[in-house]
């Protein structure tokens, strides 16, 4: 009778349920995976990105140096000039003021021969 159909009725709710639980449990052991899976992606992207940070810091690294080391040589390469340049202004100082020496020996020279003319 009647306790016969609440038994059934019962084990029908009751295997519903336990269907539901089973959707309910396996959805939630997949949305598991999936944070898992998240978490795995989340972290290899990090350590990538890491890894690209650093590769970045280094290529800005050996570019700083070899930028530093170029504005070194540069440098090095203007004190140069300037030296040969302050020592070329001085060679044709001293080239000048040697010309005009001579200049002024040999027309010494011509007055000496002149005025030994007038007097002899």
């Amino acid at each position: 009778g009647i306790n016969a159909e609440y038994g059934d009725m019962f084990s029908e709710v009751k295997r519903e349920g336990e269907e539901e639980n089973k959707v309910h449990s396996d959805m939630a052991k997949s949305e598991e995976l999936d944070k898992g899976k998240m978490l795995e992606m989340i972290m290899e992207d990090e350590q990538l990105q890491r890894k690209m940070f650093v590769t970045a810091q280094q290529e800005q690294d050996k570019l700083y140096k070899t930028l530093s080391s170029q504005i070194e040589s540069v440098q090095e390469n203007l004190i140069l000039l300037t030296i040969l340049e302050k020592s070329q202004k001085e060679m044709d100082q001293q080239m000048v003021s040697d010309v005009s020496a001579q200049r002024q020996r040999k027309n010494r020279r011509r007055r000496n021969k002149m005025t030994r003319r007038r007097y002899c």
